[in-house]
């Protein structure tokens, strides 16, 4: 729950940083309260002003630094407190990774593993190619951006040392030219996915129909001149998309000398970077070499799927009807659906049991944020001698694997990748081998 702070301590304060905590805010204690400074390091004297409270911390905007820690450089985008996008733009690559890996070694200090983990990969900046804007129109007049870190507020990005320079460009062609398509005040969201032949563009609209809204022939026209593969409009579950320049197809790689792809659906997940989709991929596929049955679950539209069934019959499991829709495009695309198996299930809540896994060589794994607890579960019963677990949250990957650990697996080895520099973020692929068989 968020609420404004009270009145009172709405000024400006001095805070003695006592350390950075996993989010990367600085957290200054006082008065048996927990202050969080974005933007503030380890040991630092600041100035900051209290803004609002989340769960019974104090979130506070940094306005100075009184005594700079040692490890503070000169900031590289004025937007960097107020925007919200990174975590860490004061200080270099070098303390960031040391810092990531720090974080990686105390979580998964219960497992003892640590010995396990191979050099992190760290990926460039302007790399990313998917976002999610916010943009309002009031009265004539755009704004699209970021919402500010500590207010409702749209941030413009007149530049951005994040994402891909090709989608940099298209949001500041939207940004000068979208308003003459918009014919009414609205709030929405622009989500935005790079893909080797063009961009797809999705706009999420909180109320009203996409043609009340825009002037749809205007917009169409626009975003033709600007190589848009797809539009698309969003209103709450249903989904209205029009091709504009061929098909959407994300380039994977090379792989048995032909190379392949994934159709993802208007607003599908795609990896953050290019390069740490091709990361991702080497790893699970040098994590199953050899396994001629494979299942896929939290599949997506094929990112692993697809590269996997080059040599193995599939089982390719999600909840998402549209990522399966793309998927099942991209199997046929490829001449292997005949030997792939898809399944629409929601994983979360209905695992796949253990008598169905057992038949596999290998499983791979890529759940959401809070893992797969349940699926775990299944699959520590199914005595499958190979499992690769993909990661985007560190907490519930050693959740998951502790279970893992605790019954008959161990782990080989953790690779982690930086997708997100100058964030908090850290993603990990890990393989685990069967040493003690559960079977049931």
């Amino acid at each position: 729950m968020i609420t404004n702070i009270k009145k009172e301590l709405e000024e400006e304060h001095e805070f003695k940083v006592s350390y950075i905590d996993n989010q990367g805010n600085g957290v200054s204690l006082s008065n048996n309260k927990k202050f969080l400074i974005p933007g503030a390091l380890k040991d630092e004297t600041v100035l900051a002003q209290p803004m609002k409270i989340i769960n019974r911390k104090v979130y506070c905007k940094l306005t100075k630094i009184k005594f700079p820690s040692n490890f503070r450089i000169k900031e590289d985008c004025s937007k960097f407190i107020t925007c919200g996008g990174c975590n860490f733009r004061q200080v270099n690559n070098s303390w960031l990774q040391n810092w990531k890996l720090k974080k990686l070694l105390q979580k998964t200090d219960s497992l003892k593993i640590q010995k396990k983990i191979l050099p992190m990969t760290t990926l460039k900046n302007n790399s990313r190619r998917r976002a999610t804007f916010s943009a309002n129109y009031q009265n004539g007049r755009l704004n699209i951006g970021f919402i500010s870190r500590f207010q409702e507020k749209i941030i413009d990005l007149k530049v951005c040392k994040v994402l891909d320079k090709n989608l940099l460009r298209l949001y500041n062609y939207l940004k000068n030219n979208l308003e003459r398509s918009i014919k009414k005040n609205i709030n929405f969201k622009i989500q935005i996915n790079l893909v080797d032949n063009g961009s797809d563009i999705v706009f999420d609209l909180l109320k009203g129909s996409f043609k009340n809204i825009f002037e749809i022939d205007n917009l169409i026209s626009d975003l033709i001149s600007e190589s848009v593969l797809r539009v698309s409009f969003k209103e709450g579950n249903k989904i209205f998309s029009f091709p504009l320049h061929g098909e959407v197809r994300n380039k994977l790689g090379i792989l048995n000398n032909k190379t392949i792809f994934t159709f993802p659906p208007p607003g599908g997940f795609l990896q953050p970077t290019k390069s740490g989709e091709t990361e991702i991929i080497k790893y699970v596929l040098s994590g199953i070499k050899g396994s001629k049955k494979v299942a896929d679950l939290f599949c997506g539209s094929g990112t692993l799927s697809i590269p996997i069934s080059e040599n193995a019959k599939m089982m390719c499991v999600d909840s998402n009807i549209d990522s399966l829709s793309g998927l099942k495009d991209g199997l046929k695309f490829h001449n292997k659906i005949d030997k792939s198996e898809v399944i629409h299930q929601n994983l979360l809540h209905v695992p796949i049991s253990y008598q169905v896994l057992n038949e596999m060589d290998s499983i791979v794994i890529n759940p959401p944020s809070k893992g797969a607890f349940r699926q775990i579960k299944e699959i520590i019963k199914s005595g499958v001698k190979i499992i690769v677990y993909v990661s985007c949250n560190i907490n519930s990957f050693e959740r998951d694997a502790l279970i893992l650990l605790n019954n008959g697996y161990e782990l080989e080895w953790i690779k982690p990748i930086d997708q997100f520099p100058n964030t908090n973020h850290l993603e990990i692929v890990s393989k685990f081998n069967m040493v003690k068989s559960e079977k049931i």
